[in-house]
């Protein structure tokens, strides 16, 4: 499994207080067919959940997830064996206006 968490609370890399709402785009880019899950959650409670399957070369796009400056966490779950093979872009806004990009690299990876 390939696991990505993003923390996002003030003061931190991605801070909540700017936050409204993100996008979020997974890609595929194996030679094989693999399930992701993206769960989005505040005080442990999931507020957003999405599970799909990426066929080889493909892609996922969530759009406008509301976060309303809230601290939140994201995690994206895929059931392939490495991260090499998945990219993600996080885009955040606040009232429409595109704030940042991140991408998988800024996501802390778990074992």
């Amino acid at each position: 499994m390939a696991i990505f968490q993003l923390a996002v609370a003030p003061g931190a890399k991605v801070d909540s207080r700017f936050v409204e709402s993100v996008e979020l785009t997974v890609m595929n880019e194996s030679r094989r067919t693999f399930d992701i899950l993206v769960q989005v959650s505040h005080n442990g409670a999931p507020f957003f959940e999405s599970l799909q399957e990426l066929p080889s070369g493909s892609g996922a796009y969530i759009p406008a997830v509301p976060t309303n400056y809230t601290p939140f966490n994201l995690l994206i779950v895929t059931n392939y064996f490495t991260y090499d093979t998945t990219t993600v872009t996080l885009i955040v806004r606040s009232k429409g206006l595109l704030l940042a990009i991140f991408t998988d690299k800024d996501f802390d990876r778990m074992p």
